[in-house]
């Protein structure tokens, strides 16, 4: 009986990680996509969630940093269009939520790679709606300046 309760968990640990394998296929084939901002924050969830488990679970945890780590932060082309601006914005604002309850170095790592891309696309948004950008302090400065990343942000 408990053999059958073993195989059963490694035949379960085996489809988390198929499907896992799936989501990575996708993001090679369709990072253009907005479906893969809904997908960012859950496999974030996941990967803390299961960074504590056993050593299953850390596998599964593991298999997401990769993701990140090999996907995310090397993204060229990101989703530009068709999707809710206000919904990325809150993902991000999610994603720091998350970071700030992080202990584990690779989860900050996966967190900071997706809080950069958010960034970007954010970023690519607002120039595109209007070609210029108000900051926190009011100046307008366009996507072509040099300190115009610094100035949105503070």
């Amino acid at each position: 009986m408990f053999s059958v309760s073993l195989e059963s968990q490694k035949q379960v640990l085996h489809f988390k990680l198929k499907t896992l394998d799936l989501i990575e296929i996708y993001f090679n084939r369709q990072l253009k996509s907005p479906i893969i901002l809904t997908l960012l924050y859950p496999l974030i969830k996941l990967a803390r969630t299961w960074s504590t488990g056993n050593a299953d679970a850390k596998q599964l945890s593991q298999k997401i940093y990769a993701i990140f780590r090999n996907k995310i932060s090397k993204v060229k082309d990101y989703p530009r269009t068709g999707f809710d601006l206000s919904s990325v914005k809150s993902i991000l604002e999610q994603i720091h939520t998350e970071a700030q309850k992080v202990q584990d170095k690779e989860l900050l790592i996966t967190c900071s790679f997706t809080s950069i891309l958010l960034t970007k696309i954010i970023l690519n948004a607002n120039v595109d709606s209007n070609k210029k950008l108000k900051t926190n302090r009011g100046e307008v400065v366009s996507g072509d300046d040099v300190s115009f990343f610094i100035l949105f942000i503070f």
